[in-house]
């Protein structure tokens, strides 16, 4: 039996949870219970009130994950029940969920006994549903488009019964149910990373306290399960606050003289700041009563406030995905040095992949939770050095991919109940495959996308314009949070050519040929290839200052940034010496407007590609030493004082330290060759890690002492090395181990 889905009868017009539940008899203990579960919006499910796992698993538009799990343990002989706690969601809540109009459940299980003997079950009408009414409204930042309702949870208990109706057996995998192939349109798919749940809980010691408040610092950023137990007196308000940091409000009068409040950001844990933000609000009940929210908050502390007398105390489980956990061969990186700001930096980036990765790369985890392509690209390759499981960047690039719409374009954000189009971030998408490619030689999967590449690139070519460059495409035309341009992130608002864009196009050509000829269509690569020339001699003719010796933002318009120049170097409409020269120039120039951290990881890759990383690297690298100073415990979003304090895609100091100060890369797909060329590094220095490769890694460490700079290598298998020291010739070996040395 497969198990229908199953439903309430009614349709409910608010968010509200439903408790689905089954009870059954069992004459003697099971061996194993072996269940498949998956519901609409979210679900927690229980075993005789035991958790055994959370879901689904974020999806896209066309599918459904199920989760499986083996909760054996839990059963025992005589009545016992299963009970899937579901939270429903309606309106514009939850954006990366898609829903149904009903709250809905499918459970299929097998429970097997020692003696062979096995039985089934399964959701059908015999289960029943109820209406919790002890939680009127449950929504908190990360789940809407817009500043949600305050989230409110009553403290008086009770269920309201539920009629439960058949809706229809799932079409599992790519099977359809019907004779003549009509099918429900969400295919229910098992889920594609493995489970992981929340970690230990642990109590949070409060900072300080008065009669009518509480406020606990959890001494670095962090998403989390939240439990909340308290007691205050009957129908008073607690209030529970979630800020990113401390941090301070100043009120000021714009040019019409009207009145704003602006927040304003120092040190993060300036005692002197304030605890404000999203929050929860739970209602006293005269005696201890405990909650613990059904999705997870992000916060560096918490502030709880009642206008009387109260008391509480403050669990958090750290929520994150596990990506040391599911390494494989040891396969997990890490970095140490006698440079503290480098050991800070690999810490922070740390933790900000990690409180940004969850079912999905997210953008933010306080507030839109979206994940969107340029994050994603950034945040895989960041996973990528952090673990060699590869489960996260192959469900990013799966998620994004099934949702490409009619025209060709890859979504900003996949999975959302909305469409977002940033045209550059269906190009970000195609460079990611190339980049998986490149860390696993996962030819199989790559080949499944070379049809959406290919359709991507079709519509970006439908932008040309009469010049041959790429013209107004008419969508969000984002390209870096620049403090000087237009609020949306663009030049001149986006509504213009923009040079970057053909650019960005030309370098999404290249990565594509080189997908499409590994993947075995030649024709396509050179295809790309031939459609990538046009496009440079038209960017020189018609994006160059021939007077400024630098590319124009905009063709026909001395506007300059670095972006242009990074985008010119990394799309190779100049190269050698010529590339070296435009970023000489572009970066002593006064007026140009900056790359910032969303931005920067390409910054980097171009000052290497030009061979002038080491001169100008400790520039860019500024940003993050002052958030650094600032003690910041995750990188923020932009420089100043952000919206966002945690953004996956600022973790590019993890990408450095691991590829250019332990100098590994991978020479050949999959790390079947492997470059390794540290840059030079001052005198006194002394630095060691970890690089994950394919079930195994790669330990290196470099040291400066009396001139000599010192390189040594242990690999968990023997590998094609090829070795490049500063100032010395290159070298390639075939070895599991390698020293050398060289004066610098």
């Amino acid at each position: 039996m497969n198990g229908y889905w199953i439903a309430t009868v009614q349709k409910p017009t608010e968010t509200a949870f439903y408790n689905f539940t089954k009870t059954f008899t069992l004459e003697k203990k099971a061996s194993s219970f072996v269940l498949n579960v998956s519901a609409d919006t979210r679900y927690k499910l229980y075993v005789n009130e035991n958790f055994v796992c959370e879901g689904p698993c974020q999806g896209g538009e066309d599918v459904q994950y199920f989760e499986s799990a083996d909760a054996a343990e839990f059963l025992h002989a005589g009545e016992n029940t299963v009970r899937i706690y579901v939270q429903h969601i309606v309106g514009e809540l939850f954006l990366t969920e898609y829903r149904r109009e009903q709250p809905a459940v499918w459970f299929k299980s097998t429970v097997k006994f020692e003696n062979g003997e096995e039985t089934e079950i399964v959701s059908d009408k015999t289960w029943l549903c109820a209406e919790d009414l002890g939680v009127k409204t449950h929504v908190c930042k990360g789940m809407h488009t817009t500043m949600p309702p305050n989230e409110t949870v009553f403290a008086e208990k009770g269920e309201k019964p539920l009629e439960v109706c058949v809706l229809y057996l799932p079409r599992l995998e790519t099977k359809c149910i019907d004779r003549y192939g009509a099918s429900e349109k969400y295919v229910l798919a098992p889920r594609p990373i493995p489970l992981f749940g929340a970690g230990e809980e642990k109590e949070l010691k409060p900072e300080r306290k008065g009669e009518n408040f509480f406020e606990f610092d959890a001494e670095e950023y962090t998403t989390a399960y939240v439990r909340v137990r308290f007691k205050a007196p009957k129908g008073s308000a607690v209030r529970v606050i979630y800020s990113e940091c401390r941090a301070f409000e100043e009120h000021y009068l714009d040019e019409d003289g009207d009145p704003h409040v602006r927040t304003v950001k120092k040190n993060r844990d300036d005692a002197e700041g304030a605890i404000f933000g999203a929050y929860d609000l739970l209602y006293g009940a005269g005696e201890t009563r405990e909650h613990t929210f059904f999705w997870f908050r992000s916060f560096r502390y918490i502030r709880v406030e009642c206008d009387e007398p109260f008391d509480v105390q403050i669990f958090a489980a750290r929520y994150v995905y596990p990506f040391t956990k599911f390494a494989c061969g040891e396969g997990v990186g890490n970095f140490a040095s006698n440079k503290k700001y480098l050991d800070d930096m690999w810490k922070i980036s740390i933790n900000t992949v990690e409180c940004c990765t969850h079912e999905t790369f997210v953008d933010c985890p306080y507030y839109e939770q979206g994940q969107y392509s340029m994050d994603g690209m950034l945040e895989s390759l960041f996973a990528l050095r952090l673990s060699n499981d590869t489960s996260m960047p192959k469900k990013f690039i799966e998620d994004l991919g099934r949702c490409q719409n009619a025209e060709g374009l890859v979504p900003a954000k996949a999975p959302c109940t909305f469409d977002q189009l940033i045209p550059t971030f269906a190009m970000f998408w195609v460079m990611t495959v190339r980049e998986y490619l490149r860390y696993t030689a996962d030819v199989a999967f790559a080949k499944k996308y070379t049809g959406t590449i290919d359709k991507a690139l079709e519509c970006f070519n439908s932008f040309i314009d009469e010049r041959g460059i790429v013209g107004e495409t008419h969508y969000w035309n984002f390209i870096d949070w620049v403090p000087e341009w237009s609020k949306n992130g663009s030049i001149d608002e986006g509504r213009t050519t923009l040079t970057v864009y053909s650019m960005m196009y030309a370098a999404a050509l290249s990565d594509a040929a080189e997908v499409c000829k590994i993947c075995g269509r030649p024709g396509l690569a050179e295809e790309y290839k031939t459609r990538r020339e046009a496009l440079i001699s038209a960017i020189n003719a018609h994006c160059y200052d021939v007077e400024k010796g630098m590319y124009t933002d905009v063709p026909g318009r001395r506007l300059f940034s670095q972006h242009t120049t990074i985008w010119a170097v990394l799309s190779g409409c100049v190269c050698g010496e010529a590339a070296k020269g435009l970023i000489e120039r572009t970066f002593s120039y006064n007026d140009v407007s900056l790359t910032t951290f969303s931005m920067n990881y390409f910054t980097f890759r171009a000052l290497e590609k030009a061979g002038v990383y080491e001169k100008y690297a400790p520039t860019v690298f500024e940003g993050w030493k002052k958030m650094v100073d600032m003690h910041c415990t995750t990188w923020c979003e932009n420089p100043d004082s952000p919206r966002s304090e945690c953004h996956g895609w600022s973790s590019t100091p993890m990408y450095e330290i691991s590829a250019m100060v332990l100098g590994v890369y991978p020479a050949a797909d999959g790390f079947a060759k492997v470059k390794i060329a540290p840059v030079s590094v001052p005198e006194g220095f002394r630095a060691s890690g970890r690089v994950p490769i394919p079930e195994g890694y790669i330990d290196v460490a470099v040291s400066r002492k009396g001139g000599k700079m010192s390189l040594s290598v242990s690999a968990s298998r023997e590998l094609e090395m090829e070795i490049v020291l500063p100032k010395s010739e290159r070298v390639e070996v075939r070895a599991a181990e390698y020293f050398a040395e060289a004066a610098v």
